[in-house]
């Protein structure tokens, strides 16, 4: 048999991290969430015909209406939509995190797997900078939920992406996952290899310092 390349143990990861997409951490407790005001229904309605703009999406995500938060995933989770607008569809959502943790919180579970399928993609030859960007906020999301499957693909994403900037995302992202000792493992790997460029390995530094700190 043939030995795998990277980008072939990459793929072979996707079905593992989507099969283990649905259940796992919940997010905080909610707060109290708004109901509908006038214009959201019609808003949604736009958005999920193609029609809606950026502003809208920001405008959806920061509503605190769950509906309205739903609907701005459900963008991100179409594969079939623009992918320019996905992307602004997952930077609305990660927005929450400092606007509204509750509701970053509780979407998390309903883009999980989108975000798994996005950060598989760090060992493909070939990437636009919009495609970098979205594997780059999806595998920060996925560590700071500490999601147990998307540190092994960071760990070969550092170990094999032909990116720079992605091995680094890898490494920050193990960083999170304090006291495991396979992501350790990897990064004081990263730290010792001449053939990873120095942004990786101060990455894999810094992230080796995170994970020490009590």
């Amino acid at each position: 048999m043939a030995p795998r390349t990277a980008h072939a143990w990459s793929c072979a990861w996707v079905p593992l991290l989507l099969s283990c997409a649905g259940g796992g951490e919940g997010g905080p407790e909610p707060a109290p969430r708004l109901a509908d005001t006038p214009g959201d229904v019609e808003l949604r309605e736009a958005v999920l015909s193609g029609a809606g703009r950026v502003e809208d999406l920001r405008k959806l995500a920061t509503s605190r209406n769950p509906k309205n938060v739903d609907c701005v995933a459900a963008v991100f989770n179409d594969s079939e939509r623009d992918y320019a607008l996905r992307l602004e569809a997952l930077l609305a959502l990660r927005g929450l995190r400092e606007t509204d943790p509750p509701e970053y919180g509780r979407i998390y579970a309903t883009v999980r797997a989108t975000l798994s399928m996005e950060a598989s993609r760090g060992m493909q030859p070939t990437l636009a900078a919009e495609e970098l960007r979205a594997l780059e906020e999806s595998m920060a999301w996925h560590a700071e939920r500490r999601y147990v499957h998307a540190k092994y693909m960071m760990i070969l994403t550092l170990e094999h992406s032909p990116y720079e900037r992605v091995r680094v995302a890898a490494a920050r992202g193990l960083g999170k996952y304090a006291g495991e000792k396979d992501a350790s493992s990897a990064l004081e790997k990263a730290v010792g290899d001449p053939r990873l460029s120095e942004p990786v390995r101060e990455a894999a530094r810094a992230s080796l310092r995170e994970a020490r700190t009590p």
